[in-house]
C-alpha cells in the first residue's frame, strides 16, 4: 500500500463502505469503538478496551500485537482509522499564498523546514484554512518514518489502516458540538501522559503534552498508603479532591501531584490568552477534562479555583443525535475513555 495513499487526517471518502472501527493504541491498551447505523439511528458497534503491559515501544512489543489479534479474532475487525500520539506530530499556524489547494499545499510544503525538524521529503502534513481568516492555515505534520511503522504494525496482524488523525483532533471532534466556534481547552487524562489541546473555530491550533497522567496519583496512594493498586484506584475515584472531614491528609496529597499538571494548563491558557488579541483569537470560553479521571471527585472543582476558568467533564456522545435522549451504552466513566476512537468514527466533521 502506498504510504501517501494512506496518509489522511480526515475522514475516508463516502464511496468506501466498508466498516472499520477507531483505534487508539497507548502504552498500556488498546481502545477500539465503532459508530454503525443498526436501524435505529447511529450508534456504538464493536467497542472494547484490551489492556497490556506498559511499553515505551509499541511497535515492538508483542503484548500490542496479541491486543490487534484478539480486537481482530473477538470483533472481526479487518479495516480500522487509527490515532497519531500527540508527541510524534508537529502543529503549526502558517500565513499562506496561492489561489487553490494545490498552491497552497506547494507553497506549506516549501516552508515546511522554517517551522519543524523534518525536511520535506520526510514529512507528510495536511492543512485546514482557518474560517474567516485571510490565508492562514492550521498544519498537523507527522515524520513519514512513523506512519510507516503504524502500517507495518497493524498490517502484520492482517489489520489494513484506511486513514490517521492525530489524537487531539479525533478527540475534539466528539466532545467539541459540531459547528462550534468559541474557544476551549480540552485536558485529555490518560493513564501516563495529559494532553492539552486549545480547539477554536472547530479545529485544534495549539497542542502540548506532559509525560504524567493517572498513574502518577495512583503510584502516591499505593506507597502512602500501602495499599494495591486496585484499592489505590478506589481511594483515587471514590474520595479525589474533596475536603471532607477526614480526607485532608488525600486532598493535601492529590494538590501536592497535580501541581504539574494545573500548571501545564494555566501555561497553555496563558499562552492562548496572551496571544488572542494580537492573533484575533477566541478566548478561552471553557476547560473540557477527558479520560476516565476527569471525574474525580473534586477535580474540576480544584481547577476551575484555581486557573478562574470554568472546568466541565466531557461528553463524548455530544455530536451523535441518537444518545441524546437515549442512555448510551456504556457508562459515563468508561465511555470517557472512548473520546478519540468516536471521533475517529463520525462522519461528516
Amino acid at each position: 500500500m502506498a504510504l501517501k495513499k494512506i496518509f489522511h487526517f480526515f475522514p475516508t471518502p463516502r464511496y468506501l463502505k466498508f466498516s472499520y472501527v477507531g483505534v487508539e493504541i497507548s502504552s498500556d491498551c488498546l481502545k477500539y469503538a465503532e459508530l454503525t447505523n443498526d436501524g435505529k439511528g447511529t450508534g456504538l458497534g464493536r467497542h472494547g478496551i484490551i489492556p497490556f503491559p506498559f511499553t515505551e515501544d509499541i511497535f515492538e512489543s508483542e503484548s500490542v500485537k496479541k491486543a490487534l489479534k484478539d480486537m481482530k479474532e473477538r470483533d472481526k475487525v479487518n479495516f480500522i482509522k487509527a490515532t497519531l500520539p500527540e508527541e510524534m506530530t508537529y502543529l503549526f499556524t502558517l500565513d499562506v499564498e496561492g489561489d487553490n489547494e494545490v498552491e497552497i499545499k506547494n507553497y506549506i510544503e516549501f516552508h515546511l523546514e522554517e517551522n519543524v525538524p523534518l525536511s520535506g521529503g520526510d514529512a507528510l502534513f495536511d492543512f485546514y484554512m482557518i474560517p474567516g481568516a485571510s490565508k492562514k492555515a492550521i498544519v498537523s505534520v507527522v515524520s513519514a518514518q512513523n506512519v510507516e511503522k503504524y502500517i507495518s504494525l497493524f498490517e502484520s496482524v492482517g489489520i489494513e489502516p484506511v486513514a490517521f488523525m492525530v489524537e487531539s483532533s479525533s478527540l475534539s471532534r466528539s466532545i467539541i458540538k459540531r459547528g462550534s466556534k468559541e474557544a476551549n481547552l480540552i485536558v485529555y487524562l490518560s493513564e501516563h501522559k495529559t494532553v492539552c489541546s486549545i480547539v477554536s473555530d472547530g479545529f485544534v491550533q495549539f497542542s502540548s503534552t506532559i509525560s504524567s497522567g493517572g498513574s502518577l496519583l495512583t503510584e502516591v496512594l499505593k506507597k502512602q498508603f500501602n495499599v494495591s493498586e486496585e484499592e489505590a484506584r478506589k481511594m483515587k475515584e471514590t474520595k479525589g479532591f474533596t475536603k471532607q472531614e477526614g480526607n485532608e491528609e488525600l486532598f493535601s496529597m492529590f494538590m501536592n501531584s497535580s501541581s504539574v499538571l494545573r500548571d501545564e494548563i494555566q501555561r497553555v491558557a496563558i499562552f492562548w490568552q496572551t496571544h488572542k488579541d494580537k492573533d484575533g483569537k477566541n478566548p478561552i470560553q471553557k476547560i473540557i477534562l477527558c479520560g476516565r479521571d476527569a471525574v474525580m471527585p473534586g477535580l474540576a472543582d480544584y481547577l476551575s479555583s484555581s486557573l478562574k476558568i470554568p472546568v466541565e467533564t466531557a461528553n463524548v456522545w455530544k455530536n451523535i443525535p441518537r444518545y441524546v435522549d437515549e442512555v448510551p451504552p456504556v457508562n459515563y466513566r468508561d465511555s470517557l475513555d472512548f473520546g478519540a476512537c468516536l471521533g475517529l468514527s463520525l462522519q461528516g466533521s
